[in-house]
């Protein structure tokens, strides 16, 4: 952190950033996210170059996942993740109604959460916990660095849109989540900007006998994602912990309800 410069924030980016600096913000995160979009692999795991980072790039296990890996599709990862929290549920609300049907919703939300374009990558590179907290800032709040990678793997597209600085709260007012939905508007916007300029055409790294770019040109991007139900179906997943679980299924039932 010392060479890197700069300090984390005392709270979200949204609402703890002063409001003339937002666009700015914005931009810098969405380079983050450009980035790590662009750094894909044709598995799901945790990376391994050796012990002195000289080898070339392994897809390896992960050491928390329900399915430790290497895995070779994003409904292996989100489904086998889902079933085991699940089991975990009734285990410990074996005959509560009300939590089957969490259990229930959130299965049947895995559907709505996964691109079908994606299903067998590429997969990016997610830090997995960016959240204010690992973001270092300078006085006139330029980026200087994400720490605290220890968690980084190759993993689902959905999953590198899970953001926690994008993510309203239902116990917040309108205007006390306004913040949140427009700097999440503006990393999206100029993420897709960023999406149409580059030029995808490099191959996987732990895969080079894989040109992806070459055989599917169209894949869905992360800023479609974003934008989308789904990416607040896939946090709201992520963020059903066995005993959380109840009030996401609660949430995903709201949100189909919307839809419907």
């Amino acid at each position: 952190m010392e060479c890197l410069g700069g300090r984390t924030l005392p709270g979200g980016a949204a609402t703890t950033i002063p409001q003339q600096f937002h666009p700015k913000v914005a931009k810098q995160l969405a380079n983050v996210f450009a980035e790590l979009q662009d750094l894909t692999f044709s598995r799901i795991g945790r990376l391994w170059c050796g012990e002195n980072a000289d080898q070339p790039v392994e897809i390896t296990t992960m050491a928390w996942h329900a399915s430790p890996g290497p895995l070779e599709t994003s409904l292996e990862y989100f489904y086998n993740q889902r079933q085991s929290e699940n089991r975990q549920i009734m285990a410990m609300h074996p005959d509560d109604p009300d939590w089957q049907t969490a259990c229930w919703v959130l299965n049947m939300a895995l559907t709505h959460m996964v691109i079908e374009d994606r299903v067998r990558g590429p997969f990016p590179l997610c830090h997995l916990d960016l959240h204010y907290g690992n973001m270092l800032f300078d006085d006139e709040y330029n980026l200087t660095g994400i720490i605290d990678w220890s968690s980084a793997q190759a993993a689902p597209l959905e999953q590198l849109s899970v953001c926690p600085e994008f993510v309203t709260f239902p116990g917040l007012s309108e205007e006390e989540n306004r913040p949140i939905m427009e700097l999440k508007k503006l990393v999206v916007e100029h993420l897709r900007e960023m999406e149409r300029c580059r030029q995808e055409t490099s191959s996987p790294p732990d895969n080079l006998e894989v040109d992806t770019a070459a055989q599917r040109p169209n894949l869905t991007v992360l800023s479609t994602y974003m934008a989308s139900r789904g990416a607040e179906i896939t946090y709201l997943q992520y963020m059903a912990s066995p005993r959380g679980s109840l009030w996401a299924g609660r949430m995903l039932r709201s949100l189909f309800t919307e839809t419907a």
